[in-house]
């Protein structure tokens, strides 16, 4: 969560220091990203298990304002969960869809922000010849910086890094996901 608040916190303060206008005011833009996520140790009713480090898939809408970047995005997440359980598999599949908002301030070609909203995560395993599901809705907040790279006028490579906190979900403590992302934006014509 430290990581979350350090990122949230600068983005605060570049966001009031910054005076000047976003070049590309009124500029529409999509983003494809792929990415890895890490999520660390984790416990279940006391019992220590590993979820492995897992694909990520999402896309982003986002719009230029005066000072900030606005985004919506997308994301499925799709990973193990390495269980030590006494009848059945030793893994269970993981599973997490999210739909955020997020706001990002751009300091050339680097950008730093943050965002939240809501993420669906689904585990299902088999136990004894029976399929088990498990899923629920939370609330999530992350924050994220990058340096991005222009390929063309209009393209430009975007990797990522982004903490996000993930409360809940049974667990007897909160998850902090460490994510290495790639993204590729394509920008639309300036909106008049």
């Amino acid at each position: 969560m430290r990581i979350v608040q350090l990122l949230a916190a600068a983005n605060l303060i570049v966001l009031a220091a910054t005076t000047a206008h976003a070049r590309q005011t009124g500029v529409i833009y999509v983003q494809a990203d792929v990415g890895g996520d890490y999520y660390g140790a984790n416990e279940l009713d006391g019992q220590g298990f590993d979820i492995d480090t897992g694909l990520w898939l999402g896309a982003r809408i986002g719009k230029m304002f005066s000072f900030f970047r606005g985004e919506v995005e997308g994301g499925l997440a799709v990973s193990t969960i390495d269980l030590e359980a006494d009848a059945g598999d030793e893994d269970a599949n993981y599973y997490q869809l999210s739909i955020l908002a997020g706001a990002y301030k751009d300091i050339g070609p680097v950008y730093i922000g943050g965002g939240a909203g809501l993420v669906y995560q689904e585990i299902e395993t088999e136990i004894l010849g029976a399929n088990i599901s498990n899923g629920e809705t939370n609330f999530s907040v992350h924050g994220e910086a990058c340096i991005s790279f222009n390929v063309t006028e209009n393209v430009q490579l975007v990797p990522h890094y982004r903490a996000t906190w993930l409360p809940g979900f049974n667990l007897d403590d909160e998850v902090i996901v460490h994510s290495a992302r790639l993204g590729v934006r394509f920008g639309i014509a300036p909106t008049p």
